[in-house]
């Protein structure tokens, strides 16, 4: 199980201040995100590194500002302790079962972040995946359900296609030896 912090508005408190559900939420994301900040390399491996939010603690959490009202500067300082209360809890797990081919499953996502190639990155996640394959115990296997750069790869495909049809010398000769091929 894993930790979460709860925040349990108070409406009326909300309503004298004139505050809304989406401040709250936007108060959250904006001052309390993880985001990924880059990564690390060795010669052996590749950390992913990623910036925690500001707030560490509930006491933390409580003491975060409201900096917006409706899209606009809040000028009136509100925490939100002063219109919710904050309190740590632990998340209920959710229990899904993954199926491929009807058979039960472990499903993994391949996420690219920012400034990289998909096709590259999707193509070392297959190296990855055969590279694997000697290791698994009896009876497992790696399959690929989705690979959403084979739509990449058609499209590059069908430029390059494009491209060298677009030449007038080629494109001429592609549509008058067309015309001439027996059914």
């Amino acid at each position: 199980m894993n930790r979460e912090i709860n925040v349990w508005v108070d409406n009326q408190k909300m309503n004298n201040r004139q505050l809304t559900a989406l401040d709250v939420i936007n108060t959250i994301d904006h001052q309390h995100a993880e985001v990924p900040a880059g990564y690390m390399e060795t010669p052996d491996i590749q950390y992913s590194i990623r910036m925690m939010g500001e707030a560490y603690t509930v006491p933390d959490f409580a003491n975060l500002p409201i900096l917006t009202r409706g899209g606009n500067p809040n000028y009136t300082l509100t925490r939100l302790k002063d219109i919710a209360s904050i309190e740590d809890g632990i998340t209920t797990p959710i229990v899904r079962l993954s199926r491929f081919n009807g058979t039960p499953s472990v499903g993994l996502g391949v996420v690219m972040q920012d400034g990289y190639n998909a096709v590259d990155i999707a193509n070392a996640a297959k190296q990855r995946a055969k590279d694997i394959i000697p290791q698994l115990p009896k009876g497992y296997h790696i399959d690929i359900n989705f690979d959403t750069t084979k739509f990449i790869k058609d499209n590059v495909h069908e430029l390059e296609l494009t491209i060298f049809l677009s030449d007038n010398h080629w494109s001429q000769y592609f549509v008058f030896s067309s015309a001439f091929i027996p059914n």
